[in-house]
């Protein structure tokens, strides 16, 4: 995870304001969303993750990526559904996904491990 977290490479450009130059990071058209949310347990930690570019897609994904505690990748789960965010459940061995239904109503997914 620690290697990836530059896959979008944004662009660092100068910004004149307030007197002087602040360097900002601006996204591009090849930007990627990567990481979307975090659940973390004392075993692993569990990212939400996408990617697409910024301007192709929402914040969702249905792809979570699992990692241990020194950064290095151990599982790759695909949900059957796009998920806004999730939490990982260690005791009973499930992950929640929070997805929007046909309705456009929020509903929460259960998945096994």
């Amino acid at each position: 995870m620690k290697k990836s977290l530059r896959l979008g490479d944004p662009i660092s450009k100068p910004f004149v304001g307030g007197g002087g130059t602040i360097f900002s990071v601006d996204l591009t058209e090849d930007t990627q969303i990567g990481y979307i949310n975090l659940s973390a347990t004392t075993q692993y930690v569990y990212a939400l993750y996408s990617d697409k570019k910024v301007y192709e897609a929402s914040r969702k994904s249905n792809i979570v990526l699992v990692f241990d505690w020194n950064g290095n990748p151990v599982k790759k789960y695909v949900l059957d559904t796009d998920a806004y965010y999730i939490a990982v459940d260690e005791v009973q061995q499930n992950i929640y996904a929070a997805v929007k239904n046909s309705e456009s109503g929020w509903s929460i997914v259960c998945y096994s491990l």
